[in-house]
This record gives C-alpha cells, structure tokens and sequence, in this order.
C-alpha cells in the first residue's frame, strides 16, 4: 500500500471515529446542561483539545473540520444558537496548542503541567468569544471542567499507546496467554464502586464530606500507580458523580465538582510524578 493511500484512508478514519465520539460526548453534555450551544462547551471541547494535545498538527485540520461539519449540521437539526461564536473560538484555541506543541518535555510531570496551563488558556480563549454576553461565565466554567476531565484522559491513553511495544499479530503471539492483571481490574472496580456509593449512599447530613471523601481513590491510584493512577481516578470519579442523581437541581454544583476532582487528580499526579523523578536521581 502506497503512504498516500495509507495517510488518506488514517485521515478518513480519524474524521469518522472523532465525529462519533464528538457526537456521544455533546448527547452527555446535553443531558447535563440542556443547551445545546452550551453542551458543545463541555466534553466535546476537552475531547478536541486532547486529541490536539497529543496528535500531529497535520491532523488538526480534520479535528476542526469534523468539528465544524457537527455544529453545521446541528445548527439545522436543533436551531443551535451562537454558530459563529462557537467556531470563531476552535479557532482561538489554536493559540495555545500550537504554542505548547514546541515544547514537549520528557518528563511526564512537566507534560502535565504545560499541556494544564494550555488548557486552562484555551479555556479563556474560547470563552473570550462571549464576552459581553451574559452566557461568559458559564461557558468559562463548562470549558474548563471538560478540558481538565478529558483532555488528561487522551494523556494516558496516548502514553500508553506510545509507550507500549507493539508486536505483529502472528501465530506466535495468538498462542500466548492473555494477562488480564486481575489485581489491578479488582482495585479500579472497587473504587469505582465505593465512588458511586459516596455519591448514592451516604446521607444528606454528611453530603458536604463528600469531596473529601471522593479525593481518597485519586490518592490511593496516584500513591500505587503514579500519574497514569491519578488520572484515571478522576476519571472514576467524574463518572460517579454524573452517574448520581443528586446534581439534578444543582447543575453548577456538579461542574464544580467536576472540577476540583480534575485539578487535584492533575496536580496530584503531577506532584507523585517529580517526586519518583527525584528520588530515581538521588538513587543514581
């Protein structure tokens, strides 16, 4: 197969599979923020900017394409409101991309910390296409906790893509058996399932130590499992608290929460990160 073959049928399959993950992403954001110009602020936005974060900037133009073709459409399909301010901040976002994709750094911890400084700017960015309008502050709110829950998210799983050794599937590599790491599977489970309960059993007296409470599996992951662990927790943890039916009558509440359960897992694993690269030194 030719590499001009090869690129276009990798440019094709991106738009495709971004589309429909962009799709999924904006039905959850809907369900949270019942606008639909608002829910593209959301998980759509943090799902855009990690994947900008992370893939060559020759793909960037089929993210923002694949993008805009979805508001179009939506703009017909739902009457979505505020078209031209959407698609004038994707582009304003750019900025800090770009910017940041000159300085890759080799140490996971400083990785985090850039690519959670260029998150935060193309937050304001993308909300600075609303000011003066009264929408400014939420929409500031909803890109930042949808850029700082997904966007770590795409971190991992492009490290992990990228750092794995990937072998040709073969008749030899079929024969072997499939390590499935039962104790790591039964510790993320069992997170999970005390982060849901958190969030569905305890009392109404003790709901304000519920964010206390949800920050105990981001430092149990992050201590065994360094960043990726912390990462991952607040994953758990965002889904636990959108999976509650608690958040109904407090939208803002939940993006809040959101929010803070984003930065400490980000500046946790940031932190746990340094301190293994300082200890690894010290012991050479």
């Amino acid at each position: 197969m030719s590499p001009c073959v090869s690129r276009l049928i990798s440019i094709v399959a991106s738009f495709f599979i971004f589309s429909a993950a962009w799709f999924c992403l904006w039905s959850i954001s809907l369900h949270l923020v019942e606008r639909p110009e608002l829910a593209v602020l959301l998980f759509p936005f943090g799902l855009r900017l990690g994947l900008m974060l992370q893939c060559p900037r020759a793909y960037w133009p089929v993210l923002l394409v694949a993008e805009w073709i979805m508001l179009i459409w939506l703009a017909k399909v739902v009457a979505l409101a505020h078209l031209p301010l959407l698609m004038a901040g994707s582009v304003l976002t750019l900025l800090p991309v770009a910017l940041i994709s000159h300085y890759r750094h080799q140490r996971d911890w400083r990785t985090l910390l850039s690519q959670g400084a260029a998150l935060i700017a193309a937050a304001l960015l993308q909300s600075l296409a609303w000011a003066g309008q009264q929408e400014m502050l939420n929409a500031l709110l909803l890109t930042l906790t949808g850029g700082l829950t997904l966007a770590p998210t795409c971190l991992v799983i492009w490290h992990y893509l990228t750092s794995t050794r990937w072998q040709p599937l073969g008749p030899a590599l079929v024969s072997q058996p499939v390590n499935w790491r039962a104790r790591h599977l039964i510790w993320y489970l069992l997170l999970f399932v005390i982060s849901l309960w958190l969030q569905l059993g305890l009392p109404a007296e003790l709901s304000r130590f519920t964010p206390f409470c949800l920050a105990l599996p981001i430092i149990a992951l992050a201590w065994h499992y360094g960043w990726q662990g912390a990462l991952i927790a607040t994953l758990m943890n965002a889904i636990a608290l959108i999976a509650s039916q608690t958040w109904h009558d407090h939208p803002v509440d939940l993006l809040l929460s959101l929010l803070a359960q984003s930065l400490t897992g980000l500046l946790l694993g940031a932190g746990i990160q340094r301190l293994a690269r300082a200890e690894s030194v010290a012991a050479e």
